[in-house]
């Protein structure tokens, strides 16, 4: 049986610089069902824990502990995605959005026009935070890991709601939703379903008047 790390809860959730657009959440909502036990493993403030009044058991893991005490959501786990603390086929369904390795994973935070993950929380981030790593090698090392530490504790027939978004690098389009598509498929997860949302861009820094024109839903099955 899973159990949630006894953490207490604030009123006030931690200033979180990338959460959950309204229009993307029901997209996700639709595929969970009542009773299922859902992970989301990089789960932040626990955006995903407003989808807990549908009946789905909801499960914010979140590396860094100052976030994870102030998290929403009853289940709230202080879990590394690369290495979660969950038995093999332990999830109806994982339901996450991951850092885009966009400029928000820049850590200085002398610039208030800046929306970045280490301004938002205020500390230096944890070695293996994504929220502090660029698009590159280093990223994509970081999250094929999580996505097979993913796929080991979902069960057989389970699902995979992947919310995640292209970004612009010097002027160009970098496709980082193609790459968890197909790192996702190495997996052994068969890509059902994809949703095209147009959403509202933060138009902070680098780039800001270029964002990429939506984010993508893509929701997998585990054969």
């Amino acid at each position: 049986m899973l159990t949630a790390t006894p953490l207490p809860t604030f009123t006030k959730p931690a200033r979180h610089p990338a959460r959950y657009s309204v229009a993307l959440l029901p997209v996700m909502a639709q595929y969970l069902q009542p009773h299922w036990r859902v992970l989301d493993p990089f789960g932040g403030v626990g955006g995903l824990a407003k989808l807990a009044h549908t009946g789905t058991r909801i499960v914010i893991g979140e590396l860094e502990f100052p976030i994870i005490q102030q998290a929403a959501g009853k289940r709230r786990v202080n879990a590394n995605a690369v290495a979660l603390p969950f038995a093999d086929d332990s999830f109806d369904a994982i339901a996450t959005s991951p850092t885009y390795g966009n400029r928000m994973a820049d850590t200085y935070t002398d610039d208030s026009r800046r929306n970045t993950y280490t301004a938002a929380f205020g500390f230096a981030l944890h070695p293996q935070n994504s929220g502090a790593i660029q698009w590159g090698p280093r990223y994509r090392i970081l999250h094929r890991t999580a996505w097979d530490e993913a796929a080991r504790v979902l069960k057989p027939r389970g699902l995979f709601v992947l919310n995640i978004s292209n970004h612009i690098r010097d002027g160009r389009e970098i496709n980082v939703a193609a790459w968890h598509c197909e790192t996702l498929k190495s997996l052994g997860l068969h890509l059902q379903t994809t949703h095209t949302i147009p959403t509202p861009r933060n138009r902070y820094g680098a780039n800001g008047e270029k964002r990429a024109p939506c984010e993508y839903i893509f929701v997998f099955q585990k054969l």
